[in-house]
């Protein structure tokens, strides 16, 4: 394995395990920080493949390496999704969101229907006369 592949799967296990505490105690500071490491030296890892991918061929350590990564990659992209979704039910369990209506409420819904309504004289439009 060259040094440089090996430094940068070294570099990856590393952020990953930065990356998974932040995520398991919750701490968004440190989340984002670790996510944007992993994420910069997961670029620098994909921008050299041929070498990798000759490495990858011949080296069954790095093999499994690699594909360990791709599984807890693949894990902790599932805990943000799960996290993600008890922060959202969460946060509607507090606050509601008001429900902002583009379009009129089915009828009945006004006191009086804005349009008026196709038969029936409202007794809006009354003409008067002096």
């Amino acid at each position: 394995m060259s040094p440089n592949v090996k430094t940068l799967i070294d570099q990856i296990d590393s952020q990953l395990a930065q990356f998974s505490e932040a995520l398991l105690n919750s701490r968004p500071d440190a989340l984002m920080a670790t996510s944007a490491a992993l994420r910069a030296t997961l670029v620098d890892f994909s921008r050299q493949p041929r070498q990798v991918v000759a490495e990858y061929r011949c080296d069954p350590v790095l093999r499994a390496r690699i594909h360990k990564i791709a599984a807890v990659l693949a894990s902790r992209r599932e805990n943000l999704a799960r996290q993600s979704v008890i922060v959202e039910r969460s946060l509607a369990a507090l606050m509601p969101a008001a429900k902002a209506q583009t379009y009129a409420p089915p009828s009945g819904g006004y006191s009086r229907q804005p349009y008026g309504s196709a038969g029936i004289r409202s007794g809006e439009f009354q003409a008067t006369s002096a």
